[in-house]
């Protein structure tokens, strides 16, 4: 048996390591969409309209000319007047097709197929929260090859737990093609 004095310096290491994790840690915990999803945790809220645009229209599909690097923006619109913040993930399926960082700020890449957001994002007037971000068509990858983006995109009620938040899943099919 644990003595009460190691019990109780246990607990206190746990909650003293959990209350000096950077917000960025608390606010992305689980890696990839549905790897596990985000509403494996976060309960309770209405899910948001995710979509991705290019050149601020929505796509569901994208040619992209090997070597080329071409903006794009997930979209997070909430669906409900209570969740006032948002977060992202995007991770794409092989390395044809590579995730970097765009002009917004706020985001992290967590490896060159995945990025995410290193804090929540306010919602705007219309209830809208956008991820800017850049993919890259490698250069050395055959014409005709295809990747598919994933975007969970997270709406949530900003009071810095799980609840009163949900997301939902977007893809995206990029074909590269030779320039």
């Amino acid at each position: 048996m644990i003595g009460h004095a190691r019990l109780l310096g246990m607990v206190t290491l746990v909650v003293g390591m959990a209350a000096s994790w950077p917000p960025e840690v608390r606010g992305y915990s689980s890696g990839a969409p549905d790897n596990p999803n985000c509403n494996t945790c976060h309960v309770g809220g209405t899910a948001p309209s995710v979509s991705f645009l290019s050149n601020n229209a929505a796509v569901t599909s994208l040619a992209v000319p090997r070597g080329s690097t071409v903006p794009l923006t997930l979209r997070v619109k909430s669906n409900s007047s209570v969740q006032e913040s948002a977060g992202f993930n995007v991770t794409s399926s092989n390395s044809a097709v590579t995730l970097g960082l765009g002009a917004g700020t706020g985001e992290k890449i967590i490896s060159p197929g995945e990025l995410t957001q290193t804090s929540r994002r306010a919602n705007n007037a219309n209830g809208i929260a956008d991820f800017t971000f850049n993919i890259t068509a490698m250069a050395a990858t055959t014409c005709g090859t295809v990747s598919t983006l994933r975007g969970q995109g997270l709406s949530a009620s900003g009071n810095g737990g799980v609840s009163g938040a949900r997301s939902t899943l977007t893809t995206l099919v990029i074909t590269v093609t030779c320039p």
